[in-house]
């Protein structure tokens, strides 16, 4: 019984262990245009012949050398993001070793920064706002568990937990307004 225990007892720590990593592709070597998902994204990277090389179960730096297809699964809609990359690397790291204790983070995704400001909520206890500034000018507020965006001063549409549509793409939000914790990534209009 101490055995079955233990065994679910490993799991639950794995599966907590890895849901805390942050994907990150970078289509090249050089590290530019970082695309990012949250912790605990579903992934499978597959060679040409359909082989898995490897999944969200991987932790660490993979560099890619030959064509593969990488095929992530965003819990934010029902279809896949699929990538055929021959060039670059893949990286399922720590969420701490994403973290900054300064409001300008140097991660970008698609070339765009973020500035955050986070405060106390003075309507809601234990729990944060956000304001989220982008540098392509996409504005994003959380305050007192209502959330808005605009662009050059136009409301922009939100959907789900937080998807924000304009002209320029997609900004995907996931903000814990318990914890302050802020992940983001934007794809932008492929032309």
């Amino acid at each position: 019984m101490k055995t079955i225990a233990t065994i679910i007892a490993f799991g639950i720590v794995l599966l907590s262990y890895s849901q805390n990593n942050y994907l990150a592709i970078y289509k090249d070597v050089n590290r530019d245009g970082v695309i990012m998902y949250p912790p605990g994204t579903k992934f499978e990277l597959r060679e040409a012949n359909k082989e898995l090389i490897l999944d969200n179960n991987f932790e660490g730096v993979y560099t890619i050398k030959e064509s593969v297809v990488l095929t992530v699964y965003p819990s934010w809609k029902n279809e896949t993001d699929d990538f055929n990359l021959s060039t670059g690397r893949i990286e399922v790291l720590e969420a701490p070793k994403y973290k900054s204790k300064i409001n300008t983070t140097s991660i970008s995704s698609n070339g765009v920064t973020v500035e955050k400001e986070l405060s106390n909520s003075s309507k809601l206890p234990n729990s944060k706002n956000v304001k989220l500034t982008f540098s392509n000018g996409v504005v994003f507020t959380y305050i007192d568990g209502q959330s808005r965006a605009t662009l050059n001063n136009t409301l922009l549409k939100i959907e789900g937990k937080y998807l924000v549509y304009s002209d320029l793409g997609v900004t995907k939000i996931s903000f814990n307004s318990n914890s302050g914790t802020v992940w983001w990534v934007f794809d932008p209009i492929k032309h």
